[in-house]
């Protein structure tokens, strides 16, 4: 299992935007072969933090979501929203 952990830190104003995108994509993408769970987070503190916290069967399902239009075209959008992203990949252990 691979679990993908995406910071978004929002411009001012522009959280509202990022849900948007997300909202209209979500659905698919948690319909998309190997995947296990895909959700988005506010931190309760700093409100234009955003989490993405998904899980993918294996770097394999991973790597071929990655090359969906569905998300190209959402990572398009969302960059315009941003002011800075950060991606960590793990892989389960024990």
């Amino acid at each position: 299992m691979i679990k993908v952990v995406t910071k978004f830190i929002a411009k001012n104003n522009e959280v509202e935007n990022i849900k948007e995108v997300f909202a209209k994509i979500i659905p698919s993408i948690r319909k998309e072969d190997g995947n296990i769970s895909y959700h988005l987070f506010q931190d309760v503190k700093s409100k234009n933090e955003l989490t993405l916290i998904e899980e993918w069967k294996s770097k394999e399902t991973l790597d071929s979501h990655m090359q969906t239009r569905l998300l190209q075209n959402a990572l398009g959008q969302i960059e315009k929203h941003v002011v800075d992203i950060n991606t960590n990949f793990y892989q389960l252990l024990i």
